[in-house]
């Protein structure tokens, strides 16, 4: 099974996750509030992609790490468009980084 993680800069601990179906989400979610600490969401992001939700509570860093350690996904593709912006006094980075994973176990 392919997911995609996906996070966008400066979403404050808000990732994407794309290619679970509502059943795999809830049972995500209870294991991550058993493990982690804090509180973490999995909600429906798009009615219109059923398989497409938004993560809060945890980076996408953090959630690929979970996914590695407890469901054996590795990642097989990485993109990113992330680019460097000036704003008035400074820079920041703007854009979307994106990870496939790839699980037997989910």
């Amino acid at each position: 099974m392919f997911i995609r993680v996906t996070e966008t800069e400066f979403s404050g601990g808000r990732c994407h996750l794309d290619g679970i179906n509502a059943k795999q989400s809830k049972d995500l979610q209870a294991k991550l509030l058993l493990l982690q600490s804090g509180q973490i969401q999995i909600m429906k992001h798009d009615v219109k992609n059923p398989c497409l939700w938004q993560v809060r509570g945890i980076t996408a860093l953090q959630l690929m790490s979970f996914l590695n350690e407890h469901y054996e996904a590795k990642i097989v593709a990485y993109s990113s468009n992330v680019q460097q912006v000036s704003q008035s006094d400074h820079r920041v980075h703007r854009g979307t980084t994106s990870w496939t994973l790839e699980s037997l176990k989910i």
